[in-house]
Parts: C-alpha cells; structure tokens; sequence
C-alpha cells in the first residue's frame, strides 16, 4: 500500500510539472501598417531567451501590392548575366522561368550558351520552361510596353541579371536563393510601387500574407530590421586588370605560388587567351631563387636577388614568381584567382583594376578568399513609414502597437509588449501525452525497483553488492566506458545532429500535427521527452543511454556466464570505436532506436535458446516482465514500417521457450494486442493530421516497389524474373555501402537551410556548436578519410560496409548444427533482410540494423563455442 502511494505522487507530481513547464503554443502571426514607396526589405527576428541571432529570424518584404506602369515604352528587354554574383553563390549564370506562351509564340531571341530545364508551374494558372543563361548569354523579347514583368528561378548557382531595354532604362537584380520547392519570383521592370503596405512577403516561401506566421514557440520579444532595396543604377566595367604577387611575399617554405585559373565575368580564361598577357618589368641578369627551392652553397643570398622569370610550368600547372605580372585587357566586371589546385588565396596577391589598386572581399576563413568587382554603383534606398504594428493570436483577437517613429531605426517589441498576448494554449491532445509520459516513467520505476538485481544489492553493504559483487563492475565499466565514447561524439557534434527527417519530426511534436508520412509513434516519442527537457538533445540522450545499457547488460551477461576477459575485451572494439555507432547513436533518427530494439530481441530470444540447449533451464515470464516485453514489442512493430514484420515471429518464438509460464504469455498476447488495436486502428481516426499523400507514404512506397513484381507475374511488357532479381541485387548490394551510391550520415546542424526557417525552423539552440574545438576538428578529419570512397582496402568501404555483417551473419547461419544459438541470433537479423531486399532503396541507415547485429556477433560465436567445450569436457570426465 505504501508503494501504491508513493507511485501516485510520483505520477500526480510528474504530470503537473510537465503541464506547468511544458505547453503548446499554436503561434503569432504578425502584419504591419503604414506607407511604402518601392520594395523594402528587412528581417523580423523573435527571442526565446537566448537573445536575437541569426537563426532565429526570417527574410522579408514589405509591398504595397500591385506595380504601377511608369514611363514611356520599353520597346525590346534584354536580360543577361553580367558574370557578378553574390560571396554567398556558387556561380554566374541566371535561371529564368519563360512563359509558355512566349514560348510558342517566340517572342524572343535567345544568344549565347543557355539550357533549358524543366517546366513549372507558377502562379497558380501559368506554365513555364527554366531556363539557364550562362555568362555572355542573353535573352531578348521584344516589343515590351511600359511595364516588363519576368520571373527570376532564385537558385544557390545564380549570379546578378541585368536588365534592360531600347529607352535607355536598366536594373540589376541577384538570381542567388536557396529554392527548395520549385517556386518563382516575379520581377517588374519599369514598375513604380507605393502606397499603402498590404503584405509581408516571405522571400524563401514566396508567399503573399497580410499576416506572416511566427514559429509556434513561445516568444519572447520581437524585432524587425529594415533592409532598404540596394538598385545598382549603373555598372562602369573596368578594362585593365593586373595581377602580381606582393612586394614583400618571397613564398612558401615548400612551394611556389601556383595559378590554376584565372575567371573573369564567370568565364574560364585560356592562358593562351590572346586577351592574358604576362611580362616582367624589372630586368635583372642574377637568377632567382625562390625559398621552395634549394639554395646554393656558393651564393646563400640569391633568394634575396629579383630577376626575370617567365610564368612557368610545373607538372603541367603554371607558376607565378614575383617581377611577374599578369595582365588582360577587356570589359572586366568581376574576376577571381583560383591558385594551389582551387584554393582561393589572394591574400598573397597584389590586383590592380585601371592601375588601381582594388580591396580584396575576405571570407571568414583568410586563406580561401575571393575577390569580385562590382564597379561603381549607386544605391538608391526606397522609403518606408511603420504606423502600428500588429499581432494577431490563434483565437484571432488583435494586438496593436503603435509606433512613434517608423522611419528610422529597429523596431523592437519587449517582453513588457508582450505579456498582454496569450500565446499558451490548453490543448487535449498534449495532456494525453504529458499524462502518458508521467504514467511511462512512474512505471518503468516501479519495474527497476522490483528487479532481483536491485532488491538484494539494498540488503547489507549495497555500493558493494550494486557495483562490485557478482561481477557488476564490469556492467559499470562497460556502460560508462560506452557512454563517455558517445558523449565525446556528442561535444564534437554538439547538440547532436541532425537531419530533414529530424526537423519534420521535432515540427510535428511542436505542431501538434502528426502525420504518418514517419510512423507517428517517433514523434509522440520525442514529444512526450520533450516535456522532461525541451530539446531534441534529450532524445538523443535517452538513444545514448539505452543503447549503452543494452551494450552493457550484454557483454555482462557472456562475461557473468564465463566468457574469458581476454576475449570480452578485444570484442569491446567496435561497439566502442565504431564510428557508424557513435555518429548514430547522437542522431536524431527513428532508426537508431528500432535498431536497437532489433538488437534486444536478438539478444533475449537468443538467450532464451541458450537457457535451453546449455543449461536446461526454462525462463519464467511473471506479470511484470510480460508487460515490459509487451511494450517492447510494440515499439518494435512501430518506429519503423519494416518493423510489422516481425509481428507474427516474435510471439511465436515465445510462446514456443515460455509455454509454461500461461498467465505470462496471455498477458503478453494482450497487452500487445491492446497497444497496437489502439495505435493502428484506434488513435489515427483522433491523432493523424489528414494529409493523404504524407500519410500514404508508406503504401505507396510498398506499391511502387512491388509494381515490377506484379508485372512479371502478369506477364506484361519485356521485363523478366532475372530484370527484377538484378535490380534489386544492386540496389540491395548498394544499401550495404559497398560503392558511394548510398549516403550514409550526413547532418543539417552545420549550415542549416533556409528552408528550416519560420514555419520549418531550427532554432539557434539547435546549430552545430561543438563544446571542444579539439575534439570536432579531428572527428572532422576522422570521418573526410572513413566515409569518401577510396578503394577496397580504406575509405567508406572498409568502415562503412555493412555487407561484412551480412556475410558473418549468413555463415554463422549456415553453421547451425555447430552453434545453434548464434545461428538463431544471426537468422533474426536475415529475417528482416530478406523482406528488405524488395523494397530498400539506396540508404545505408535503412540496413543498419544488419551492421549493428554483425558488431556483436563475434561475442556470441565465442561465447558458445566456450560452452561447447566445457559441456565436451563434463561429458568426459562422467565417461571416465
């Protein structure tokens, strides 16, 4: 009676910090009102308590809405990439969209190299071609009236487009965006916009809203920030550029100075381009030396003696030495000096454009830079007039704040501003999980408790009989030892990593919308630890810790059983050193617990059968313990979709060792039953956001996989059993990570997308902010030399290969007269890689599992044969 109360509280105390601390915010939504003349944008920032930063913020627009013709006629437009771009893109050229009606009826003359892309459809009701112009390409259209409108394919590839047309009139507008959805922006040439603001645009979404949302956290204070439109008026290229190393550079102590390319306006340029020059203006009769180069005994000061020496070649790449100067004559409006095989370092450069001398743009990183002209320009900034700002919460009352001076200066509403909104919300569906969560872990207590291993180390001296007795120090070493391992992965990767998988999780535990697009339970998971510590950091932890624990029962258990040390200790390699297991085990990805319960199982039945070949003792299934392993069960059958099908071996197999334990195994077949009755027929009608195409992916998937196989059967069309076979062959083999097809771990935590911004967001919290430069430095070197593809002997090959682990697996399987238990446990993996042999395609995490159960399985094989001996042995002495 007295656990019973003490259980209550437990509960009753859990479930109302977690509604106290924990609550669900449905989220602001934002507007303004005042005056605009032109495009103004600007970023609007929120602070969760970690003040304003640059993740927490998205790019906006402020427009009075409809253009208006300004002028006289265009006549014809052209529009051309002019070879500039942003520090931010990756190239020159410009994507348009061209209107399909443009396009039949050829409205326009294409010069140039250009290539076409995909049609699209944008705004609604219109189709159009992409269309890539390369540097020195155009596109003119003709006969355009006063107002010209395009639509510009914002790409991370895209440099500056200049438009213009027959009146003399001319803009520039950057191409450079991160577009992950395909969608366009539209441009108007010749427009005039002002007037009353009528919407914020989000410059990623593209989306037109008199209200922008604002993340669905609670938030803190908000700022916005005007960024006034910079329209570069006019572009003077220059028509000289010389390059030549610095006075006072003598070289590197190991290398000269190696030009690989030279690029101007976006373009390569030939070294037998008759536009490149190079000559020497001083003349001197002493040979150089440079320091990369021997120096000779008889004159120990000729490196100080300058002198003529051409651009040279070494090994096929050309060299510069100073008194050397490259020149080239042409309309030059950008140009960069890639040198030492592609590294940017014209920080040992001295660049001259019409014989003045230009500053060079740096990036963070002083030694790759680059340097990009752009010039003379003026900026003509549009004006803007904020009168009120307003905020609108999820029931639709207003909240307005008027703004004394909207011309100048940040807007910034406190947390004093914002105490009067009522963000929190009461929502049903969170309390059922707050509810579940506290009922869970008062639970899972109350079975720690009750465990034999508990109960008698409280009895006498219990830090001995806890930690020392009966060999649990090595439980101890090994789960510490494994979880150091992890948590020095974690510092390195802090807060972990993560993926788009990962971020559509965290929104829908954030939302409140699960979808089945990823089983729904992973989410209500992560949901449910939320409340504990709201970050996915926690999940991460409770990967970690599970694992380790795992880990440690394990090797506890061979070495409890009486597996030699000098054998434990070498098997701890790789579930310690693995890289594949450290990086996943802090990775936000529902595969990584489904792995691990694959590997439990695996563990337990194989126990089961070892009980029974080698001890002939039968395991009693009590109440408690059939419960647990009825959950277990059911989170297996349910993180992964691959997971069903295990549903009917499982209790199979135990009903077949457990047998005579009957109110265990009818517990067991009920409370399983019960949870997943309630989790595939019963919760979705109440829980599943209802958005077919996400919560048919899994279907879907399964159809298009076995659509071929259903052809061969039906006969149709020229595909045959060996087409099929081969097919999934490679695509399978290609799974194991046996070539570069299939990525294996990557994360989004580095260099986060926009499109995880605003409605999509990673918090600031959630960045890559590695605790111990040292150790994220050489984890980066570590996985750049495992996970590149470098042959057979090294690379991803050697340590990203999980066919290794099948192949053990399948040997061992077919030694099964030999070592029945570990062909037992290597047949669980192989029977859940048959079924993934029809519908993987190429993901190495989607065979993890096979990986996992390859690291433990030299243990068992040991294991067992030790056994086999000493069981040989007894039988011998009887006979004698």
């Amino acid at each position: 009676m007295r656990d019973m109360w003490l259980l209550s509280a437990l509960f009753i105390a859990l479930t109302m910090y977690f509604t106290v601390t924990y609550g669900y915010f449905p989220g602001l939504k934002l507007s303004v009102n005042g005056l605009i003349n032109g495009r103004v944008d600007g970023k609007i920032y929120w602070d969760y308590g970690n003040g304003f930063n640059a993740y927490d913020s998205i790019d906006v627009r402020f427009s009075a809405g409809q253009p208006v013709k300004n002028g006289e006629k265009l006549g014809a437009v052209t529009v051309e990439p002019i070879g500039l771009k942003n520090f931010h893109s990756h190239g020159y050229g410009v994507w348009l969209i061209v209107d399909k009606e443009d396009i039949e009826k050829k409205h326009f003359i294409i010069e140039g190299e250009h290539k076409w892309g995909q049609w699209q459809r944008y705004k609604k009701n219109h189709t159009g071609r992409q269309l890539k112009l390369y540097p020195d390409a155009k596109i003119v259209f003709f006969d355009q009236d006063r107002l010209f409108a395009f639509n510009l394919f914002h790409t991370v590839f895209s440099g500056i487009a200049k438009v213009s047309s027959e009146n003399g009139r001319v803009a520039y507008y950057d191409g450079y965006g991160q577009n992950r959805y395909d969608e366009t922006e539209r441009y108007y040439f010749g427009q005039k916009t002002e007037g009353q603001i009528t919407s914020i645009i989000d410059r990623y979404r593209l989306k037109f809203e008199k209200y922008l949302p604002l993340p669905r956290q609670k938030i803190k204070r908000i700022k916005i920030v005007l960024v006034p439109e910079r329209s570069i008026r006019e572009i003077k290229p220059a028509q000289l550029l010389t390059v030549k190393i610095k006075k006072n550079f003598i070289g590197d102590s190991d290398r000269p100075v190696f030009i690989k390319q030279i690029i101007v306006n976006g373009r390569y340029i030939d070294w037998n381009d008759g536009r490149l020059s190079v000559s020497s203006p001083v003349q001197s009769v002493q040979p150089f030396t440079p320091r990369w180069v021997q120096q000779s005994n008889e004159n120990p000061n000729a490196a100080e003696i300058p002198t003529v020496v051409r651009l040279s070649e070494k090994k096929g790449k050309r060299f510069l030495t100073p008194n050397d100067v490259i020149t080239f004559r042409d309309r030059i409006y950008s140009f960069e000096v890639v040198l030492d095989g592609g590294v940017k370092r014209t920080d040992i450069l001295e660049i001259s454009l019409d014989n003045k001398r230009v500053a060079l743009f740096r990036k963070n990183d002083a030694r790759k830079n680059e340097v990009a002209y752009l010039g003379k320009s003026a900026v003509l900034a549009s004006s803007i007039e904020f009168r009120e700002i307003l905020l609108k919460d999820s029931e639709g009352k207003k909240y307005t704040y008027p703004v004394s001076n909207g011309t100048a200066g940040d807007i910034v509403l406190d947390a004093k501003d914002l105490r009067q909104v009522k963000q929190k919300r009461f929502h049903g569906g969170l309390l059922f999980v707050q509810i579940l969560t506290a009922g869970v872990i008062t639970l899972l207590l109350y079975w720690v408790s009750r465990l034999e291993f508990w109960t008698q180390s409280t009895q006498g001296n219990w830090f001995t009989k806890l930690f020392v007795r009966d060999k649990r120090w090595f439980f101890w070493f090994v789960f510490l030892a494994g979880l150091g391992i992890n948590l020095a992965f974690l510092a390195a990767e802090w807060p972990g990593s993560m993926t788009p998988d990962s971020l559509y999780i965290n929104r829908e535990a954030k939302w409140l919308q699960f979808t089945n697009h990823h089983p729904y339970i992973y989410s209500v998971f992560a949901l449910g630890l939320y409340n504990i510590f709201d970050a996915p950091l926690m999940v991460i932890i409770v990967q970690m810790v599970s694992f380790q624990l795992l880990s440690g029962l394990f090797f506890y258990t061979l070495y409890s059983e009486g597996l030699s040390l000098l054998i434990l200790l070498p098997a701890l390699v790789l579930p310690f050193f693995s890289l594949p297991v450290n990086l996943f085990n802090i990775t936000f990805w529902k595969d990584i617990p489904y792995s691990t319960l694959v590997l439990f199982w695996a563990f337990f039945l194989s126990y089961l059968l070892y009980k029974k070949l080698y001890c002939s003792e039968r395991i009693t299934l009590n109440t408690r313990n059939a419960v647990f392993l009825a959950v277990l069960f059911f989170l297996l059958c349910s993180l992964r979709f691959n997971g069903i099908v295990y549903l009917p071996l499982i209790p199979c197999i135990l009903f077949y060792f457990c047998h005579h334990c009957k109110k265990g195994i009818v517990t067991f077949a009920v409370v399983s039953t019960l949870l997943l009755v309630i989790y595939y027929l019963v919760l979705p009608n109440f829980v599943i956001y209802h958005k077919p195409a996400q919560n048919n992916f899994a279907k879907n998937t399964l159809e298009k996989k076995t659509s071929k196989l259903s052809s061969i059967l039906k006969n149709s069309g020229n595909y045959y059993i060996e087409d099929y076979l081969a097919e999934r062959t490679r695509v399978f083999t290609a799974s194991l990570g046996t070539s570069p097809v299939a990525s294996t771990w990557y994360t989004d935590t580095h260099f986060p997308p926009q499109a995880w911004l605003s409605v999509r967001e990673m918090r600031s919290d959630m960045v890559y902010n590695p605790q111990s430069g040292y150790l994220a430095e050489n984890f980066k070197k570590l996985f750049r030399k495992t996970a590149q593809y470098s042959g057979l002997f090294s690379g991803r090959f050697l340590f990203w290969n999980s066919s290794f682990a099948l192949v053990g697996l399948c040997l061992v399987f077919f030694l099964y007269r030999w070592v029945p238990v570990s062909a037992f446990y290597s047949g669980f993996f192989l029977y859940q890689a048959f079924f993934m042999f029809f519908v993987v395609w190429p993901r190495w995490r989607y065979l993890y599992f096979i990986y996992l159960g390859g690291v433990f399985l030299l243990p068992i094989v040991f294991f067992e044969i030790s056994k086999m001996k000493k069981r040989k042995q007894t039988a011998c002495a009887r006979e004698k």
